[in-house]
């Protein structure tokens, strides 16, 4: 009786392992970096940061591997402190000639009074995953029209 349930476990296994893995998507970065800052005449400025997050990518029968990430740009007013951010949360696949973006999400946040968001969206394109948005303050009437893209090399890197 062990014998025939042990053979059924194994061939269980065996089944299950021809089926491909499908990365799961989890919110939590294991890697941060800021990539760059840009400094505006009012004395405001912007943060770029890359962040890749963790997500199982092993398939067993598919030479090409998955790799998520974001790029968020964070605009400081001229008091060091956040207005607003804005970010798109890409998912790729790379197989060391090509790499695609297969989707793409966007976030954002306001943390200052007087701003708000408005013509969100998220497209990919080739390699590259971006994020749209239109933050507004209100009593100025200033618009600004932000973008950020995340691209990802073939050997995975992402930029």
């Amino acid at each position: 009786m062990k014998k025939n349930l042990f053979k059924i476990v194994v061939c269980l296994l065996l089944v299950l392992s021809f089926f491909p893995a499908f990365p799961a998507r989890v919110s939590a970065a294991s890697e941060e970096v800021t990539v760059y800052t840009t400094y505006l005449p009012d004395g405001s400025y912007y943060v770029t940061t890359i962040g890749e997050l963790t997500s199982p990518s092993i398939s067993p029968l598919s030479t090409s591997k998955q790799k998520s990430g974001y790029k968020e740009i964070k605009k400081y007013n001229n008091s060091d402190q956040v207005d607003f951010y804005l970010r798109v949360t890409g998912f790729f696949t790379y197989d060391g000639k090509t790499a695609k973006a297969t989707s793409a999400e966007y976030s954002y946040e306001i943390y200052a009074a007087g701003w708000s968001f408005s013509d969100g969206s998220a497209s990919c394109s080739g390699n590259t995953a971006t994020a749209y948005g239109t933050f507004k303050l209100l009593w100025l009437f200033n618009a600004q029209n932000v973008s950020v893209s995340l691209s990802c090399s073939p050997t995975g890197e992402l930029y």
